[in-house]
Parts: structure tokens; sequence; C-alpha cells
């Protein structure tokens, strides 16, 4: 019995040791891409718009204030049934 426990520890041993001296595998780059000059080719079109940024604002301003006015509605709604 020990025979066997000492074969199967060591055969396990030996396969971490394989796996474990088993060179990193590379990450794929496609073709010539650089993938930190797209990201910042992609950033800068972004960046660009600001007339897009004010538009947003715009509409999150119109949309925040919508949804205070609904809680505030809801609130005194409420207010008024727990009083009934």
């Amino acid at each position: 019995m020990w025979r066997r426990l000492l074969v199967l520890t060591g055969l396990a041993a030996l396969v971490a040791y394989v796996l474990r001296r088993r060179p990193a595998a590379e990450p794929a780059v496609h073709g010539d891409a650089d993938p930190a000059e797209e990201l910042r080719r992609k950033l800068d079109e972004t960046r660009g718009r600001p007339e897009a940024d004010a538009d947003l604002t715009e509409d999150l301003d119109e949309r925040r204030r919508d949804v205070h006015e609904r809680a505030r509605a809801a609130a005194d709604e409420m207010r008024g049934s727990s009083s009934d």
C-alpha cells in the first residue's frame, strides 16, 4: 500500500514539475497592430467630440430632473396615504 502511495505521489510531483517547466504561451497579436496604439486611437476619437458630451450632459440633467420629480410625487403619495 505504501508503495502505491509513493508511486502516485512521485507521478503527481513529476507531472507538476513538467507542467511548471513548460514556457508560458505568448499573447496572440494580430499582424503588426499594436494594441496600445489602437486604444490610443480610439481614445482620441472619443475625445474629439465635445458636442456629443454637451448633448449627453443635457440629456442626463433632464433625466435626473424627471427621476427626482417622480420620486417626490411617490413620496408625497405615500405620505398622503399613510394619514388616511
